[in-house]
């Protein structure tokens, strides 16, 4: 495995940009055990990709780059020591049913790993450190959010949570809400609506340019418990039903 995916030493960090990468088989090598090779390379260019669209586009600064080598290399080194286990038991071949079970144990086990949804990066400078993971007990702080079907209150289609969201390099914002809170004036929800349009320290008000939808930069969801059937959005609508610049709608 590279000692960095970035062509900055560590002791050079507080000076220097990276502006040479490298990405999957050309930062690490493994058996072909568990088909990792292109699922961690997808991943390496997606997490370089999206971070070198928001700098470029003036979105984020040049420091998003150090990101790209701290996640990855970390994932890594996770893959290795997980290949290393893998290829001992493939070539190791269970001679009784309690080794194969082992061996069976051990890959249901891993089984989101090998899945790709395993991920948790550690606390950066785009990853919080955890301090709040209360407030969101059913998801891990610096994980994959968790993909689960809903309905899409505009035209009411199943659909899972994850495939609402395009891989556009806008930043996201999803809220939960509450039992009971269908978006009806003075909600959560609501409440929410409120300062995310009309407060100054909101991120929606202060990272938008002037002139651009609203959900140009940070793409605002929420989530119901209620049916879509009884949802009230009221002032919501401001959020959730922006007039696009370029339609009119």
């Amino acid at each position: 495995m590279c000692d960095a995916f970035d062509n900055v030493p560590d002791s050079d960090l507080a000076e220097r940009f990276p502006n040479v990468f490298i990405a999957g088989d050309a930062c690490h090598t493994h058996s072909p055990k568990a088909g990792q090779g292109i699922n961690v390379s997808m991943a390496d260019t997606f997490n370089l990709g999206w971070k070198l669209a928001s700098v470029l586009r003036g979105q984020a600064t040049p420091g998003l780059l150090h990101t790209y080598s701290e996640e990855r290399r970390a994932k890594a080194k996770e893959l290795t020591d997980f290949d290393r286990d893998m290829a001992r038991l493939f070539s190791a071949k269970p001679k009784t049913a309690s080794e194969a079970a082992q061996f069976q144990k051990y890959f249901k086990k891993h089984g989101r790993y090998t899945a790709g949804v395993e991920t948790r990066y550690d606390p950066s400078m785009i990853t919080a450190e955890g301090g709040n993971q209360s407030l969101a007990r059913g998801m891990t702080t610096g994980m994959r959010l968790h993909s689960a079907p809903v309905i899409r209150a505009g035209d009411g289609r199943p659909m899972y949570l994850g495939h609402t969201l395009k891989a556009d390099g806008r930043w996201r914002l999803i809220a939960f809400a509450c039992d009971g809170d269908t978006g009806q004036s003075g909600a959560g929800i609501d409440a929410l609506c409120t300062y995310l349009t009309q407060d100054a320290h909101s991120p929606l008000v202060k990272y938008t340019p002037q002139g651009a939808d609203i959900d140009s930069v940070i793409d605002f969801r929420a989530v119901f418990q209620s049916s879509h059937r009884d949802l009230q959005l009221g002032a919501c609508r401001t959020c959730f039903c922006q007039t696009r610049a370029d339609t009119g709608w």
